[in-house]
This record gives C-alpha cells, sequence and structure tokens, in this order.
C-alpha cells in the first residue's frame, strides 16, 4: 500500500472540497471527518487501513483551511475598501503595467500586488521597504484563467504617489535568490542580442515581463503549443539536474548537492506551482538512495502537491498547477500505451543504428507530447479557449534545442560573471537555436489552422469523439484495433471539426459577434467574404488582439476588409497592434483626436503596413456581399469619449450601430445631425454607463435586441438605470459579463 500516495491525495482532494464547496463550513466537515477516522480507526484490516489514513488526511485539510480562512488571512479586513498608511517589503523586481508601475510586496505577512500610478522609472529592490498611502483591495477570484488567491496574493494596492523607499533588509539573505536572478537577468541583457534576451530571461530565470512584449513571439508559442517552454516548468528542473549531472557525474555526494541548487532555483523563479512540484519531486528521488527506500513516482507527485496546498489552499484554483500535475498524470499512466517500441536487431550497420535512435527518439518525445496532453488539452480548452493542434509536430521539432539552448545558456551567463567575452561569444550557441526554435513557432503557428477554439459546436464534439477513441485505446479492445487507425481516426476527427468551423461560420447571411474581451469592446462583423473588427480592447491579460484573431482565423478568416476605431481609449484599443500583426488588414477607420491614446496606438504599429484613413465626413462602404458600412464622423463637443466616430452596418432590413462611447448629450446631437433607419441591433454605449443610451436616444432608434459589452469593473457598469431603460422598451439585453462571446446570426429565416 502507498500509504503516502494515499494520505497526499486525500489532503489534497479535501482541500479543493473545501475551498470549491464548503468553504464557510470546513470546521463542522473537520469534526465529522476526525469522528469517522476514530470509527475506523477501531477496525484492523488493510482496507480499513486505508480509510483510517484518507479520513485522517482530509481531516487535517478541513482543519487547516478552517485556520486559514479563520487566521492566516485575518489582517485583510483591516486593509479591505479602506485607504490607509501602508509599509510593505518588497520581494521581486518591479515590472510595467498599462499606468505605471507594479510590484509584488509583502504587507503584514501577507503577500500583495502594489500598483504605482506614475510616468516615471520607479525599481525598488527585494528587500527594500515601501511607505504609502494605498487604495485597498480585495482581488476579484471570478476570473478562472487568473485567480490572484491561487498565486497567494491577499490584497491589490493602488498607489497615486511614489513610495517613500527605505534600504533596511536590502542585504538580507532571504532575498539572495530576488538579487541573484536580477542579477542574472543584467548579465543577459549584456550577453545576447536584443531579440534573444526576453526569451533567454524566460528559459533562464522565468521572467517573462520582456517576452510579453513581443506579443507575435508569444502568441505564436501559444499557437503552435509550446508556451510551456517560457514557463520555467519541471522541465527547466530536469535540465538543470540533468546539467549538474553531465558535470559531476552520478556519485552520491555530488547528486546530495543538486538539492540545495533544486531549492535556490525555485525560489529564484518565485515557487511556481510546476517549478515546485518538480522541485519536490527531484528532491525526492535524489534523496532515496539515503533513506535506503525506493523512489515512488506516484507518492512522490502526491507529497509535492501537499506540500504546495499546504502553503496555499487556493493554489488548487491556480490553472498551472491543475495543468502541471496533469501533464505528469497523465505521462505516468499513458506513455507505455502511446509509446510504439522499435525492436533492435544484431548486425546493424552504423547508419541504421543511428537512424534507428532518430526513431526512437522521436517517438519517445511524441508519446510523451501526447500523453501529457490527455489531461492537459481539456483544461486548456476550459481556460484559454483553444488547443493547439500543431503540438506534438512543434514538440517533435524543438523540444532537443530548448535543452541545448538552456543548458548552454547556463555556461555563457556562468562565464559571463567569470569574464564577460567568453560568455558572449558562448552565447551565440543558445541564440543560434532561438532563432530556429522561433523560425519553426512562427511557420507552424501561423498556419490557417494551428489551434481550434472552444466556442465551435463542432471542436466540442471532436473533443468528445477523440476521448472516447482514448477510452477504446485504454481498454482490451485495443490488443485487436491497431493503433494507428485509432490516431489516424483522430487527425481525420480534428480535421472534420476544422473544416465545418471554417465553413459554419460562412453559412449565414451576417453574423455579428461581441467577443468577451472582459472591460472593453471588440465585434466582429462578417457577411459572406467580408470582415470587419470594431474596436480591439479590453481587459482580459492584454491579449485582447490574439482573441480576435484567434477567433478569425479558426473560421477561416485569413484578410480584414477593415478595422473600425471608435475612439483610442485602451479598452476600446490595446489589442490594435497584436491584431494587425496577425491579421493582415487594408484600411483602419479612425477618428483624427490627435490624444496621447492616439499617439501611442500609432507608435505601437508604426512598423506594420497599413493604411490609416480619418473619418471627417459621413463615409458610406460599399461591400460585394450587399453589406453597407456607414462611417459617421465626430459630433461632440469636447473630451475623447464624444469625439469619436460611430458605425452602422446593414444588409436588407438588417441594421446594427455602434457608437463608442459617447454620452446622452453627443447622442441627441448625433441623432439630429444625421438621418438613421430603425436598429435592429444595437451596441449600447460606454459599456451600460447611465450617462449613455438615454431615453431619447433609444426612442429614435427603436432598436429590438442589444449588446452589452462589459467585464468586471469599478464603474458601476452596466448601470441600473441603463438596464432599466432598455427593459422598458422590451429590448433584449445579452451582455458578455454574463454570458461570454455573444453571436447574432442573421439566416434566410432571420435572425438567432
Amino acid at each position: 500500500m502507498r500509504k503516502g500516495a494515499v494520505f497526499a491525495f486525500s489532503f489534497s482532494a479535501a482541500v479543493l472540497l473545501s475551498r470549491a464547496l464548503f468553504r464557510s463550513s470546513s470546521f463542522w466537515i473537520f469534526l465529522g471527518m476526525f469522528a469517522l477516522t476514530l470509527v475506523v480507526g477501531a477496525f484492523p484490516g488493510k482496507r480499513q487501513t486505508a480509510a483510517f489514513i484518507a479520513f485522517s488526511a482530509a481531516a487535517i485539510a478541513f482543519a487547516w483551511c478552517f485556520v486559514f480562512t479563520t487566521w492566516v488571512t485575518a489582517p485583510v479586513g483591516y486593509y479591505e475598501g479602506n485607504t490607509r498608511e501602508v509599509s510593505a517589503v518588497v520581494v521581486d523586481s518591479a515590472g510595467d503595467y498599462r499606468y505605471g508601475r507594479q510590484i509584488q510586496v509583502r504587507v503584514d505577512g501577507m503577500l500583495c500586488r502594489l500598483y504605482v500610478r506614475t510616468d516615471e522609472e520607479f525599481d525598488p529592490e527585494p528587500g527594500d521597504t515601501l511607505s504609502f498611502t494605498a487604495d485597498c483591495r480585495v482581488p476579484s477570484n471570478n476570473d478562472i484563467r487568473y485567480n490572484p488567491a491561487s498565486k497567494g496574493y491577499k490584497l491589490y494596492l493602488y498607489c497615486n504617489e511614489l513610495p517613500e523607499v527605505f534600504h533596511p533588509e536590502r542585504g538580507s539573505i532571504l532575498y539572495f535568490p530576488q538579487r541573484l536572478k536580477l542579477a542574472i537577468g543584467q548579465k543577459i541583457d549584456r550577453l545576447f542580442p536584443a531579440d534573444a534576451s526576453p526569451f533567454m530571461h524566460a528559459l533562464l530565470t522565468g521572467d517573462r515581463t520582456e517576452l510579453y512584449k513581443d506579443t507575435y513571439l508569444y502568441s505564436m508559442l501559444t499557437h503552435s503549443g509550446v508556451s510551456h517552454i517560457v514557463a520555467v516548468s519541471g522541465m527547466h528542473v530536469a535540465f538543470l539536474v540533468g546539467f549538474m549531472m553531465f558535470f559531476f557525474g552520478k556519485r552520491r555526494k555530488l547528486t546530495l548537492l543538486a538539492a540545495p541548487v533544486i531549492v535556490l532555483f525555485m525560489a529564484m523563479v518565485g515557487f511556481t506551482p510546476s517549478v515546485t512540484r518538480a522541485g519536490i519531486m527531484q528532491i525526492l528521488l535524489l534523496l532515496s538512495p539515503f533513506v535506503m527506500r525506493e523512489y515512488d513516482p506516484v507518492t512522490s507527485l502526491g507529497i509535492s502537491l501537499l506540500v504546495i496546498l499546504a502553503v496555499n489552499p487556493d493554489a488548487v484554483f491556480d490553472p498551472s498547477l491543475q495543468m502541471s500535475f496533469g501533464a505528469v498524470a497523465g505521462i505516468m499512466l499513458f506513455y507505455d500505451k502511446f509509446n510504439v517500441r522499435i525492436k533492435n536487431k544484431k548486425g546493424r550497420k552504423p547508419l541504421a543504428k543511428a537512424l534507428l535512435w532518430l526513431a526512437r527518439a522521436a517517438l519517445s518525445t511524441i508519446a510523451v507530447s501526447l500523453s501529457a496532453q490527455v489531461f492537459v488539452l481539456p483544461l486548456s480548452a476550459l481556460y484559454y479557449k483553444s488547443v493547439s493542434v500543431v503540438s506534438p509536430i512543434t514538440n517533435l521539432l524543438i523540444l532537443w534545442a530548448v535543452s541545448l539552448c538552456f543548458c548552454t545558456g547556463v555556461v555563457a551567463v556562468l562565464l559571463g560573471f567569470i569574464y564577460a567575452p567568453i560568455g558572449s561569444v558562448v552565447a551565440v550557441i543558445p541564440t543560434l537555436l532561438f532563432r530556429y526554435m522561433r523560425a519553426v513557432v512562427s511557420l507552424l503557428g501561423s498556419l490557417r489552422f494551428s489551434f481550434l477554439t472552444t466556442d465551435s459546436f463542432y471542436f466540442v464534439v471532436m473533443l468528445v469523439a477523440v476521448y472516447i477513441i482514448l477510452a477504446l485505446l485504454m481498454s482490451k479492445a485495443a490488443d485487436k484495433l491497431r493503433i494507428p487507425i485509432l490516431a489516424g481516426s483522430a487527425v481525420v476527427l480534428v480535421a472534420a471539426a476544422m473544416i465545418f468551423s471554417s465553413a459554419d461560420s460562412k453559412l449565414s447571411v451576417m453574423d455579428v459577434t461581441a467577443l468577451d474581451v472582459g472591460q472593453g469592446q471588440c465585434l466582429i462583423v462578417t457577411a459572406g467574404e467580408d470582415l470587419y473588427v470594431v474596436d480591439c480592447g479590453g481587459s482580459v491579460l492584454d491579449d485582447e488582439g490574439d482573441l480576435a484573431a484567434d477567433y478569425l482565423l479558426s473560421r477561416g478568416y485569413t484578410e480584414l476588409d477593415g478595422l473600425i476605431l471608435t475612439h483610442f481609449h485602451s479598452d476600446h484599443s490595446c489589442g490594435v497592434p497584436e491584431l494587425l500583426r496577425r491579421i493582415p488588414t487594408k484600411i483602419v477607420y479612425a477618428p483624427d483626436i490627435g490624444d496621447e491614446a492616439s499617439e501611442e496606438v500609432f507608435v505601437e504599429t508604426e512598423d506594420i503596413p497599413v493604411e490609416w484613413e480619418f473619418i471627417y465626413d459621413e463615409t458610406v462602404l460599399l461591400c460585394e456581399s450587399g453589406l453597407t458600412v456607414t462611417l459617421y464622423p465626430p459630433v461632440g463637443l469636447a473630451g475623447e469619449n464624444e469625439l469619436g466616430i460611430s458605425a452602422l452596418f446593414s444588409l436588407g432590413d438588417f441594421d446594427m450601430l455602434a457608437v463608442g462611447d459617447m454620452n446622452g448629450v453627443t447622442e441627441s446631437i448625433f441623432t439630429d445631425v444625421f438621418t438613421l433607419p430603425d436598429i435592429e441591433l444595437l451596441i449600447v454605449g460606454h459599456h451600460g454607463s447611465k450617462y449613455s443610451s438615454s431615453s431619447t436616444f433609444l426612442d429614435a432608434l427603436k432598436p429590438e435586441t442589444a449588446f452589452i459589452s462589459v467585464g468586471e469593473n469599478y464603474y458601476g457598469h452596466p448601470a441600473p438605470e441603463t438596464l432599466e431603460r432598455l427593459v422598458q422598451r422590451d429590448i433584449a439585453i445579452y451582455r458578455t459579463d454574463l454570458m461570454g462571446t455573444i453571436t447574432l446570426r442573421l439566416g434566410e429565416r432571420g435572425t438567432s
């Protein structure tokens, strides 16, 4: 019996139940589990022993969750919803956010994120103490993709002035891993060229700050299914251990030295779940000969999960934790099933032996990739709304290069600390490897159907069918069915999902889609082969452009007839650069405002070959499908919201109007200046602000349906007053914050 595994997984399962379903009643469930433990412990037998261990672990887990909620997070109540004088200790280097700098700090022992609104450089070092006044808010955990509590964050602190900085603990050994990370990062910047430096930062230290700015490369890594290579994970721990083994051999004493190095590496990258999991498993593997115990991967996997959840029970909701453990569990369960072994025959010639070795390595890599995806694929579909189709191929082509890039990168940095010129020479090797990997992921990630999005009905059918095939593979029937037949069936299903997804989007007369971009707006209008996007901005982790591009590419659209920007506020335009980079666009229509926000968009897109047209007069665009697009110039008197353009899409008797963020006064001017038809679909202005969609405006347009593109926000959008005005007029309301991405489909028999 694997008693350690039973205890660890029972503890973890109880933590999941406590945090997901019984957060407020953990104490009473603990009492119940404790009573069951006493009852079961009174009976002898193997099954009773297993049950005793399981109930004991569950009781401890529920008790710990109760303590964690009641006392560990108790200081949050003092700060929540208040403006407070705060003293905080910096625990990691500062990074950028849209309005200034963001810093990871500790306040009263709690991990918090500090947002400093500033145009100045502000780079306190780990160990520094900051004194400031901040608005304190408990972060929302409603977004399943990014749950701050799962990362350990208890508070978000918003500061409008530069904090005062003190240096009492800068030299403390507690912050040595962060200082080492900073020093390695500075050395990487000096040794590697500008194109390779962001990648090497992510690969060696887990710092993806600069890599995120190269939105095209990061999106290609994602779509080709290898973004995990820059999310420091168990693979990197394996590289590190392999690197040390290469130099030190497998002698027991030298092997023991690897344990503290692994812990240092874990601390340097921030004890992320995947690294912590791999680090603990590697340390248990290294220590097993010294404690005279055989290494058991299942038990070590359970122990690593227990440790992570004991430190932070809310980590159970972290997608990276779930995907890391899911990948390892998939490899443990399915690798042997997927791996096709080629028998070695005596008397083979050297060339034949070399080819055989390559074939085995290729088949093993594919088997690892496929088995890891068994549990990761549905999680990826749930959290990121897309799955890579080319992932096995990409992994086969670049994983060897990632390993070599990591090891030679470590050598280059170590030599760089000794003598920089030698380090620069060695850095040429990982740089060339990076450029090879970039070429591969750019090629495969940009293929028309390199990935599938989950909002397609055909994708859901395909996913179910693939798992039915997997079930057959695991059953006794697999002895009679050849693996190539099953694999071929899966390929056919994926291809069918691609074809039907592409064809389905072009069967309707016209589609209007409001993408779920959080607090922002991105509309997609298709009619036949005509394709327009209205705005592209929001609050979904700065990937609105990727979201729009993914949606279009997964439906077979490869060129955009026009991008219409109602105005340049970031919640309407922050995804524009990435969208234009990934989808060739004929022309961008925009207002000529000349504000700071528009200048920022122009600077970020100046390297993209696209034509810009500013709208000064009413402009009519006639499309081949019969769609008519009418663009209206600004009519407001002042303010960036009031100086935006509006867009009317008309096809037959159907009309859709998008008015940006104009308020009620500007709406009245708009309806007085221009002759407008009755509107079938209104994109509610300013995300449902109480100052927009006035009664006069609604009575003039008589809309039948209203889309509200809105996300979690502190502005009160959509306002109850606005919703009431819509309800009073029997206007059907659809909201992206409640329903996700919304599509209105105009067919031959009407709309749906």
